[in-house]
């Protein structure tokens, strides 16, 4: 079973949650409302890290890891997407945090 398995596991998931911070943001047109912000993984949760010679992030809960590649494909699929923000969630314990993790999963599969 051992570390393959689990390298693998968030970058061979179809859906997975990753929340993210606003790290730094400008608005670029304001009367038409365009602006660039720049989004990191949320550092309570995510942290840089390495596997293999692959650079990406792994989850400080789980050991998921998603690969620096990966990131860029998601970025991609934002190109033109509403986006909107939400209060991130908080969450005072890891055991807190992986029941409402598990409980927004089993609402995106259904």
């Amino acid at each position: 079973m051992g570390q393959n398995r689990q390298e693998d596991h968030a970058s061979q998931r179809t859906k997975f949650r990753i929340d993210f911070f606003i790290d730094k943001s400008e608005i670029i047109d304001k009367e038409q409302g365009i602006f660039r912000f720049r989004l990191v993984p949320d550092p309570r949760v995510w942290e840089r890290a390495e596997r293999n010679g692959t650079k990406g992030y792994r989850n400080k809960l789980d050991d998921a890891f998603i690969s620096d590649s990966v990131m860029a494909d998601m970025a991609g699929n934002l190109r033109e997407v509403p986006i909107t923000l939400n209060k991130p969630p908080g969450f005072e314990s890891k055991q807190e945090y992986l029941e409402k993790s598990r409980k927004r999963l089993r609402e995106d599969v259904q």
